[in-house]
Parts: C-alpha cells; sequence; structure tokens
C-alpha cells in the first residue's frame, strides 16, 4: 500500500482511501527509478541527505517556496503555487 508518513510518530499512514494509488510513468521513468531505490519495494525513493524521509515542513520552507518566488520574479510563473498544484505553472 502506498502511504504517506508521519514525522513525528515515525510511522507510515495508509492513503485516505486505504488503496494502492498507481501512477503512469514510461520506461524511460521507471528505469530512473528503479536505479534510485537501495532496497525493499517499499522503501523510500526520494529521501533528504541523511537517507531519511523528507520533512514536507522544511521542503516547503527552504526549498518550495524560495524557487517558487524566484520564478515569480523572473516571470516564468504568474502567482504562488502550492506543491501540491503545479500541473500547469503558467
Amino acid at each position: 500500500m502506498v502511504a504517506t508518513y508521519y514525522l513525528e510518530l515515525r510511522v507510515r499512514k495508509p492513503t485516505k482511501t486505504k488503496k494502492t494509488r498507481q501512477v503512469p510513468c514510461n520506461p524511460q521513468l521507471v528505469r530512473l527509478l528503479q536505479g534510485l531505490t537501495r532496497g525493499q519495494p517499499t522503501d523510500q525513493v526520494f529521501t533528504s541527505l541523511e537517507g531519511c524521509v523528507i520533512n514536507n515542513h522544511n521542503f516547503l520552507l527552504y526549498h518550495w517556496r524560495p524557487k517558487i518566488t524566484q520564478l515569480i520574479e523572473q516571470g516564468l510563473v504568474e502567482r504562488y503555487r502550492p506543491a501540491y498544484n503545479t500541473n500547469t505553472l503558467r
């Protein structure tokens, strides 16, 4: 089951529907993602530099917001977009 993570409790939580979610990937992306895994199929693919689960708060504060702000200043993005709403940046 695909799950998110309760950072404070250090445990995974299930998806809202309790069902596995699938994301379509082309063969090139599948090879790339398989090359990033280090162990079990259930291991995290994207981790912090220390190999831990990414802290969403820190990611948004120190990486996402500064980058979106920069893109706005460059005129590449009209307005701030939440990390979960990036399908159409312009």
